[in-house]
């Protein structure tokens, strides 16, 4: 509030119990009542630890609804230790005329706050400037100018208690109370005659009076200029620190500079056991373990000085330690100074407040730098521990990415995570972010795009995709979000604005298949090349193109297309290839038999004669005149040069090439002086092997020449000579039926010679040849064919 409540009091009638009101800041003029309600009442100092929202969230109690009921705050219907009152300035709080719970008579009392029959925690506050010195009528006296409590049991923990007024208890009242009173600053109050006919009781930074059964416990705090005054008791005017009747613990305190018209600044009754120990109490020297030193304050906050005699003075026992640095266990975290023994005064002990170190936290426009911790809200300072470690996430929003995390000064980069270690001084971290999109790229079976996946692009940037088919595929359809866009290769985005998905599908790359499947598992001639010419090498030059594009039927007509080639190809309707309207062969014009419906999408799909790019025109035949065009480049979805299918020297070719052989090539010929008898040459290169087989027209031979196969007689053929021609035995046959398999295998799996060596041979009997790849076959040749 006050976004969703004008009043804090409105919030708080809203609430049920568990509940925490969290009060903006601003100036809350307003006497609030818990109502029974065990709920937290904060300002945002809960979640920053900033004193700031302390100074600056207050509320006023001098302008009351009743003028008998101003204190500011007003814990008066059973509410326990879970109702919270944390991180404001409560001030301008005049009191409630209250009757005395043990007597006949009221008091005004509780000028910031009234307590009674109710166990609050009440922390982390600054309680100023208000008093309880007014009277009623019926009012016997006034007192509790910061806070009182009767009949109950609060924990008053933390808070500064300056400035309070009373004619009793100028700071705090314990009527009949127990109390946890632990690490306040409590200074500058004072008890004085404010009325003249009403009596003073004494008490200028605590009165506590009377028997309760929870325990009073003084621990830790700093009680210092105080003051106690007046008359019209046999106790004015003493107790300018504390005034005490009955059963407490005053362990760790500073007593010192508080005055007084009667008696010490700390007087106790002697009546009551009380345990008074490891304090530091000006002119108290009757006291075993306290000290009367001058505590050196540092500052006007109260911190003691490096040299304060107070600091490791506390009670030794662990349970009153201080905190441990993070750094070095065994010294003390600020506040507290020295080593972990308890330090007298406000800022030691267990639950002392931590010095709190900000970290200016400034993230631009597109992300956040929130901090890894427990609390749900923060601000643009957040406060840490000091000495303490700090982890923060650097987020960007979506579509947008980290530019630059500046940590004091230093550029770390595009981080998405940083941790401030045994922080000690003011830190600051900013991040600047970057507006980007992803485009996320994938890819279908047989093929990848580059690059994959989410795909960051900046702000009007541009990305290329490529798109990289296996061997023996080709892009079939690219997708852009989800729009057929074409074939191609890559596709480029521009200017990017938004987020985009791209998508590449492949087939079978046919070409091959379609126009070259001349080899036969019954034929072993294949000494020619594609062209019919003996012993030639097929040549990796493009001799055929394959290319697709659509058309739109503007109206009913027949489709004419003519091409810049002789072409084979098929004319169908959509997409699907599946509705074919018309099918042709080795033309280069072609006629629909019949109409195309208006609006009717063709696709055209074919294989040209030549191995360039093909260029093509329609006509459609419309009355009156003819809708004519040209096909432009930009639109063909294809248009793919094929180079033509490899014979048996393109085999042994690459085999050579790739080193597929144990040994080099031995080509087989007819001896010059005896042409019964024949030669077997060794040649470590193609060209030589090539050159031998122009020249002697023989067949070659792969692997070496001995043990190679048995003749009929089951005499090997072994040595340099041989009886019989190789063109007539296993040489020529075993290269035959090896590139007769290659190729068969190349037509099946449309692989370029590229691929031969790693082709699985496999006639699918159990022939143990097959399972091999090619290049194994060649080292393989000798021992299998010697077999059988």
């Amino acid at each position: 509030m006050p976004t969703s409540y004008p009043t804090i009091q409105s919030a708080i009638l809203a609430a049920a119990n568990g509940d925490t009101v969290l009060v903006d800041n601003g100036l809350y003029a307003e006497n609030i009542n818990y109502r029974g309600k065990n709920i937290v009442v904060a300002s945002r100092y809960i979640f920053t630890h900033n004193s700031f929202d302390i100074l600056n969230t207050v509320i006023y109690g001098g302008s009351p609804v009743y003028e008998d009921t101003a204190s500011c705050v007003l814990f008066i219907s059973g509410e326990d230790s879970t109702a919270v009152l944390e991180g404001f300035t409560l001030t301008g709080g005049i009191g409630t005329n209250w009757k005395d719970e043990h007597g006949t008579t009221p008091y005004v009392e509780g000028g910031g706050i009234l307590i009674q029959y109710s166990s609050p925690t009440i922390q982390n506050n600054r309680i100023i400037n208000n008093e309880a010195i007014r009277m009623f009528p019926n009012s016997r006296s006034a007192g509790g100018g910061a806070i009182r409590s009767g009949d109950s049991n609060p924990n008053i923990l933390n808070n500064y208690i300056s400035s309070n007024k009373g004619m009793y208890g100028g700071g705090i009242v314990l009527n009949y109370s127990g109390a946890i009173i632990k690490n306040n600053v409590i200074e500058n109050n004072s008890v004085y005659q404010a009325v003249a006919s009403a009596p003073t009781f004494g008490g200028g930074g605590i009165w506590s009076v009377g028997a309760s059964t929870n325990p009073k416990v003084f621990e830790n705090n700093t009680i210092v200029g105080n003051s106690s005054s007046g008359t019209g008791s046999t106790i004015a005017g003493f107790g300018g620190g504390i005034f005490l009747s009955g059963v407490a613990d005053v362990h760790n305190n500073i007593i010192w500079n508080n005055t007084q018209v009667t008696g010490k600044q700390f007087y106790f009754s002697q009546s009551f056991p009380v345990n008074i120990a490891y304090n530091d109490i000006q002119n108290e020297n009757s006291l075993a373990t306290n000290i009367n030193v001058d505590p050196l304050f540092a500052n006007t906050e109260y911190h003691l000085s490096n040299t304060s005699p107070c600091i490791d003075a506390g009670d030794s026992l662990l349970i009153y330690n201080d905190p441990s640095d993070p750094v070095s266990s065994e010294m003390a975290q600020s506040f507290s100074q020295g080593t972990i023994r308890n330090d007298i005064g406000a800022f030691g002990g267990p639950g002392r407040t931590t010095e709190m170190i900000p970290i200016s936290l400034n993230a631009g426009t597109g992300g956040s730098i929130v901090p890894v911790s427990s609390l749900s809200l923060w601000f643009d300072l957040f406060y840490v521990p000091i000495g303490s470690n700090q982890l923060f996430l650097i987020t960007p929003n979506e579509n947008y990415i980290i530019n630059n995390v500046n940590v004091n000064g230093t550029q770390l980069g595009n981080i998405s995570s940083y941790t401030c270690t045994n922080v000690r001084t003011e830190q600051s971290i900013t991040a600047t972010f970057d507006r980007a999109y992803a485009i996320t790229a994938s890819a279908g079976e047989h093929g990848s795009v580059s690059p994959s996946g989410d795909v960051i692009v900046l702000d009007g940037g541009n990305q290329t995709f490529i798109f990289n088919p296996e061997r023996g595929y080709k892009v079939d359809s690219l997708f852009v979000d989800d729009v057929l866009t074409g074939s191609s290769s890559s596709y480029s985005f521009s200017d990017v604005t938004g987020t985009h998905t791209l998508r590449v599908t492949f087939i079978f790359d046919s070409s091959y298949v379609e126009t070259y499947r001349s080899f036969r598992p019954d034929s072993i001639a294949f000494d020619k090349d594609n062209l019919g010419k003996q012993g030639k090498i097929v040549k990796k030059k493009a001799d055929k193109v394959e290319f697709k594009f659509r058309l739109t039927a503007p109206r009913t007509a027949a489709l004419t297309l003519k091409f810049t080639m002789k072409t084979s190809g098929s004319l169908t309707r959509g997409e699907s290839k599946t509705d074919t309207i018309f099918s042709w062969s080795n033309l280069a014009q072609i006629t629909t038999p019949s109409p195309i419906d208006s609006g009717t999408l063709v696709q055209v799909d074919g294989i040209g004669s030549k191995g360039k790019a093909i260029k093509a025109s329609y006509s459609w035949a419309t009355l009156p005149k003819a809708i004519k065009g040209n096909v432009p480049d930009s639109t063909f979805l294809q248009n793919l040069l094929r180079l033509p299918m490899p014979n048996r020297i393109n085999v042994l070719s690459e085999l050579l090439s790739q080193n597929a052989f144990n040994g080099p090539l031995l080509a087989g010929f007819p001896m010059p002086n005896n042409a019964k008898q024949f030669a077997w040459v060794s040649h470590a290169k193609y060209g030589d092997v090539l050159k031998s087989f122009y020249d002697k027209k023989v067949g070659l031979h792969l692997g070496t020449a001995r043990n190679f196969d048995m003749l009929s007689s089951s005499k090997p053929l072994v040595g340099l000579y041989k009886s019989l021609p190789p063109t007539k035995h296993n040489n020529k046959f075993f290269a035959n039926l090896l590139a007769l398999k290659v190729s068969i295998a190349a037509s099946d799996l449309q692989a370029t010679p590229a691929g031969f060596g790693e082709l699985i041979f496999d006639d699918g009997t159990s022939n143990p040849l097959s399972g091999k790849m090619v290049n194994e076959l060649a080292g393989l040749a000798d021992s299998m064919l010697s077999a059988r």
